[in-house]
Order: C-alpha cells, then structure tokens, then sequence
C-alpha cells in the first residue's frame, strides 16, 4: 500500500471528519490527527512470527472445535501468560516491558481507541424527523398511482455494474417501473499496445450494448429505459441541464447503486468514489425532493453489511454505527462507511427521504448462478476451478503448453482462505428484488436495512462445493435421470416463497427437459470450461443454487428484506 501523508487533496475528507480518537484510560478526547491507514488492521499489525502462527493456531483451533468464543478465551489466557512473564524478564535484564514485549511476542500496547463522533441529535429528535419524512414520503408515492398500479421513474447509478444489471432485467419485468434513467459515462476504446484512443462510445451506445447483453433490445419493455450522460463524482452527478429539468419533472426515485468495489485501491481513489459519489447523489435527491411540484419520493442508497467493520465478540446492529475495536479490512469498507454517514447527515440536515440497503457478499443468479460476466463474485473463481481442471486433463497442445497449463492449473485450484472462515453469500436476484421492493413502500425510510442471509457458509463447505461440481461435470459422470444439485441445502434462500411464473417469462425458459431452444435473458450460453454432458442443460452446472427442470425464468416475489430496525442518530461531522 502506499505511503501516507498528513496531506489530502482538497476534495478528499479526513479521517477526523468521522472519527475521533480516545484515551483508553481517561475517556478523554485526543487531539491528534488520524491518518486514513490508522483505521486498517494492517496498521496495527507486526507481523512478528509469533503473532502469524497465533492467528494460524486459532483458525485450525476453530476449525477442529467449532466454538470460537472458547478458542478466544485460551488464546487471551495465553496472552495474558505471555505479558507476565514480559514482565518479569523486564525486571531482571532492566528493559522496559513494552520494548521486551515487542521484540519476543510481537505485543503493541494500545493507549487508545477509536469512535464515531457523537450526534447532537437525541433518539426522539432524530426519530420524530423520519417520522415526519416518511408520512409526506407516503402522501407523494400515493399520487404515483395510476389506477391500481404505482408508477414509477427512476434513477439508476452503477447500472453496468453486477448488480446494477440485474436490477435492469427486473425492471424489465416490473409493471410499476414506467422509465428508468440509467446514468452512465461515456467509454474510450484504446489500443492495447500503444494506448492510442480508437473509439469513444457515447451512453447511447453504451447503452445499446448494455441491452443486447441483456437480452432486452427486443424485448417489449425496451422503451421504458433511457441513457444518460453522468459521473457520480461530479456535482449533479454530471447530469446535463436539459436531461436535468426533465428528471426534475418525472423521476420519483433515486438509486446510487455506483460504487468502487477494489479492495486494494487508495483511499483518496475510494473516497471520491464511495463518499464522494454518495454525496453527489444525496444532494441531487434533495434538490429533486425540495422542487415545486415534484414527485420525487425517496433517495435508495446501495451500501454494504461490510460497512461495520471487523466486528468480533458481538454481532453488529442493523440501526447503530459502532466504530470496529478490531478496525476495517481496507478502504473499500472505510469510505463505504463514511459515505453511509454522510447519507445519513443529509437525511436528518436537509430532510430527505432516505432508505439504505446493505447487501452481503452478492454471487450469481440463485436459480443459475449466472454473473453477467462479472469476475469479482464468488462463483467466478469456482468456474475458474472448472476450466483449471480441464486445463490439467487436456491431452492437446505440445509438451511445453501442456506444463505451463499444468502449473497454472495446480495454483488456480487452491483455495485460499482459512476453513472456517464463514461467508455470507446473496444471491443477486434476490437483492435486486429487495431493492425493488423498498421503491413501493416508506416503512423501511430512515433504516438501515442489510439484505444478507443466516445461511452462512464456511470456505470449507465452498470448497467441498466446487469440487462436487467439477466431478459432477465430467463425461459420464452422470447418467439418465434428475442430476443431483450438490451443496443446494447449504445455499438455500430465506423466508422467500415463489409466484406462478408470469405468462410473458414463459417464453424465455430454457431449462424444460424437450422443446425448449429459446434463449433466457439471463444466460450467455454453456458455462465456460466446464464439460456439460450431451443432450442435458447446462444452465445449472455453476457454484450457487443450480436450477432445475422448469424453473429458468422464475423470480422472487417475495425479497428478503429485513424488518427495519429502529434507527439510532447518526453521528455528524464535529
């Protein structure tokens, strides 16, 4: 990572907007700057070999006993062990302690903590606001309707994203999505050897593209989506004023589904991104919902559960912010973080409607596991796995190709993450479902509302997965007959339950046993690198809950979205 300054581009924020440091022992307030890298646990750590193979002892000691608050309270005997006799090997060579520790056990003696600045708003203050929001929220998506039918125009940030895809495809389908704009930038097509700019493809274009993908350039609901020029760094998002007025006029939502997903970019480079872009976006919905006339509902800000940190010892609340004692795993969740508080300060300054979503790890397609050709979801690398097992058993190629892919193929095939490691893996259907259903009520404003599962999954069992999948691929390896669905018990979805399929989706299913040959919208063709048995769908052959016989086109009625919690103040800038 690289090094840090004291100094930050004028348009990036300090830690200290956010968050104040704590004397461990006095409570009090320190006046001290606080650098990005401070909020990471890599920052915190030495790295000393005794402090590695600890963390190592702890995982196969988890993994062997299952009980990890057991495994914690052994480890700090240990610890606390260790620290006396640092204290009296201290006495008798004449060190201070702190120095001896270090050197010999790898301890840091921490005189302080972290914690999110504290709102001058009381619960019931910041209670009777969101109250207040959500009953004019009501009355405004109440004159939505159009007989008995709501109709809605949204707004769509990150929409050639994973998720933002998917939420395209359901829009499609929904009746009561009218128009969606779609905000997207323009893209330059360069030469790969000498970078020359070849071709710049306008959102139009882009958009065009984007549909053909989806399988919605012919589809009857083609008309409902428009393209715009946008980037969320830009104040009003970059939007032109003549596209301006014309949202002002219709659009009833906001979705900032944008984001940067790299967990190893900079902090300034997430910040604009995620904190930035998130500001960007509240304040566009707040001059949409403080416009004469308007009809403009509420803004749907896209977070993450991640946003919580490295919580350990107790789960973390769905309402409540609580700087993590173990700190973030990178920026990616630091300025996530600080994008949802500043969400949450607009909300309560400037009062706007505001609902906030936090999806889990989102994987592919629960009925396919398709990912739209995203290689950042889980299931990408499962699929990897596939094509490295087809690279070890190929017989083509000369003896020199065929030992490079052999290595290749061994690293591709290793797994790596502790074993008991556990995942909270989402479907994207299902979270884009949730999002969708958020637009159509104001009961979840003034939450935060995480759309995860209580199936989690150890990197253990998605191991074991990927592997009943490979083999369940090779030629001959399943005969006539239902193909099993392996590890589908382990990926089942929560209190969800399926509608009949719709008579118009009916025409895209693929997955009947005979007759079938019309393409879905939601599938490219065969997976990649695996070996489908002849005369068999493919469709269900990837990591996630594969699909069975009839069930392509179905999709969720019912999303999992949690019961709103009650919201705590949020924190506001000192």
């Amino acid at each position: 990572m690289p090094k840090e300054s004291l100094t930050l581009p004028p348009d990036i924020h300090p830690p200290t907007r956010y968050v104040e440091k704590v004397n461990l022992v006095t409570g009090e307030v320190l006046d001290e700057p606080i650098l990005p890298k401070h909020l990471l646990i890599n920052n915190h750590r030495d790295f000393h070999i005794l402090d590695i193979y600890s963390r190592y002892l702890i995982g196969r000691a988890v993994e062997r006993t299952g009980d990890p608050p057991k495994v914690l309270r052994k480890m700090k005997k240990v610890r606390r062990l260790g620290q006396k006799a640092v204290e009296l090997l201290s006495t008798v060579v004449g060190e201070q302690a702190d120095f001896i520790g270090k050197k010999l056990f790898g301890y840091k003696a921490k005189e302080y903590f972290f914690r999110y600045r504290s709102s001058e708003l009381s619960e019931a203050e910041a209670e009777a606001r969101i109250q207040g929001l959500r009953e004019e929220a009501q009355k405004r998506l109440d004159r939505c309707k159009e007989g008995d039918r709501l109709a809605l125009r949204v707004l769509l940030t990150g929409g050639t994203g994973f998720l933002g895809k998917e939420i395209i495809c359901q829009a499609a389908e929904d009746p009561e999505i009218d128009e969606m704009y779609i905000l997207i930038r323009p893209k330059e097509i360069r030469d790969r050897n000498t970078k020359k700019v070849l071709q710049v493809l306008s959102p139009t274009e882009r958009g065009a593209i984007l549909l053909r993908q989806l399988w919605l350039e012919n589809h009857p609901a083609r008309g409902k989506f428009r393209f715009i020029d946008g980037d969320i760094e830009k104040p009003d998002l970059g939007i032109h004023s003549a596209d301006l007025d014309q949202i002002r006029a219709r659009v009833t939502h906001v979705i900032h589904c944008a984001a940067s997903v790299s967990f190893d970019d900079t902090y300034e480079n997430s910040f604009r991104a995620n904190v930035r872009g998130a500001l960007n976006a509240a304040e566009l919905s707040s001059r949409l919902w403080a416009s004469a006339g308007s009809r403009f509902v509420c803004h749907v800000a896209i977070e993450t559960s991640y946003i919580h940190g490295r919580q350990t010892g107790t789960e973390a609340s769905e309402g409540n912010m609580v700087f993590p004692r173990n700190f973030f795993n990178n920026y990616y969740e630091v300025t996530k973080a600080m994008g949802s508080m500043e969400t949450d300060w607009y909300m309560l300054d400037h009062g706007l409607p505001v609902t906030q979503l936090c999806p889990s790890i989102v994987v592919g397609h629960s009925r396919n596991g398709n990912n739209r050709g995203d290689t950042k979801v889980v299931n990408a690398p499962v699929n990897a796995f596939g094509r490295a097992q087809q690279a070890l058993r190929s017989e083509t190629g000369s003896w020199s190709d065929r030992s490079k892919a052999h290595v290749l193929a061994s690293i591709a095939c290793v797994f790596p993450a502790d074993r008991s490691a556990e995942l909270n893996l989402v479907s994207v259907d299902r979270v884009s479902a949730g999002i969708l259903a958020a637009l159509k009520t104001t009961a979840v404003i003034g939450t935060r509302t995480h759309l995860a599962t209580d199936n989690r999954l150890t990197s253990a069992a998605i191991q074991r997965i990927a592997k009943e999948e490979v083999v369940a691929c090779r030629p001959g390896a399943w005969s006539s007959g239902p193909r099993p669905i392996p590890g589908s018990h382990l990926l089942r979805p929560i209190e969800t339950s399926e509608a009949p399929v719709p008579e118009n989706c009916q025409r895209s299913c693929r997955h009947r046993e005979s007759g079938c040959s019309a393409p879905s919208p939601d599938f490219r063709g065969p997976v990649r690198g695996l070996s489908p048995v002849p005369g068999r769908c493919t469709s269900g052959l990837r990591a996630g809950r594969p699909s069975s016989p009839g069930s392509g086109s179905e999709r969720p009625r019912n999303p999992p979205v949690a019961t709103p919690a009650k919201q705590k103040p949020p924190v506001r800038p000192g």
